[in-house]
């Protein structure tokens, strides 16, 4: 049986436990019933809200995923190759999980790839949809007030392609008008969300940008340290 089945029989088999339905679950979840019922029958192959899942389920995010308890989870960690994508790779991207499943095969079956196209990342096999967006020397941002939210020429930021974005998270979007890639931070109020630059000279966007992923580690380049 698959991973992704035991844990779909995991998370139906704790609602029960606790004498929870799936309508229930749903709205706690903040999910449809036919979203809570395509997870527990194992068609969702991505968890996005584990945490708040093992919140409401009484249970830790380690035993959803793996089935065992935090402490055994160290075993199941080590480092995996994600590919490095540039700010023009992603701009001539169609779909960027095109792209990522590209790699991955790449990188799986290649002993000769240049260590320039991927990059080790601590995780695990269901972290996998995580990509590092190189920064070069026209796409860096500098902010005069943080220096430490600076990106700068030879920084990878790592971003996870699957994690839903929170206030003032670091995200990766494309201009949907012109392709270009962006680097924003990501502010919710409410209902209400927009995007405000690294640099706070610019301008606040509230629309045209689709979110590819949410930045989770910037690996600073040497001569940036």
């Amino acid at each position: 049986m698959s991973e992704m089945l035991n844990r779909a029989e995991r998370i139906k088999s704790r609602r029960i436990e606790i004498e929870m339905t799936q309508n229930e679950l749903a709205q706690q979840l903040g999910v449809t019933p036919q979203a809570v019922s395509a997870i527990e029958r194992g068609v969702v192959k991505r968890l996005t809200n584990v945490s708040k899942l093992s919140r409401i389920l009484g249970v830790s995010s380690s035993w959803i995923l793996f089935g065992v308890e935090s402490e055994k989870v160290k075993n199941l960690i080590d480092d995996i190759k994600i590919p490095c994508f540039t700010f023009e790779k992603l701009e001539k991207a169609d779909n960027i999980y095109r792209e990522l499943n590209q790699y991955k095969l790449i990188l799986k079956n290649s002993a000769t790839i240049n260590e320039r196209e991927y990059m080790l990342f601590h995780g695990t096999e269901q972290q996998i949809n995580m990509v590092g967006i190189i920064v070069s020397a026209k796409d860096s941002t500098f902010n005069p007030l943080d220096s430490k939210m600076s990106l700068n020429e030879g920084d990878i930021l790592v971003i996870d392609l699957d994690k839903e974005p929170e206030n003032e998270d670091i995200v990766v979007c494309k201009d949907k008008k012109s392709s270009q890639i962006l680097i924003k931070t990501f502010m919710k109020n409410g209902e209400v969300s927009y995007f405000k630059s690294i640099n706070p000279k610019y301008p606040i966007i509230t629309d045209n940008l689709e979110i590819l992923g949410v930045g989770v580690e910037l690996r600073r380049s040497l001569k940036n340290k």
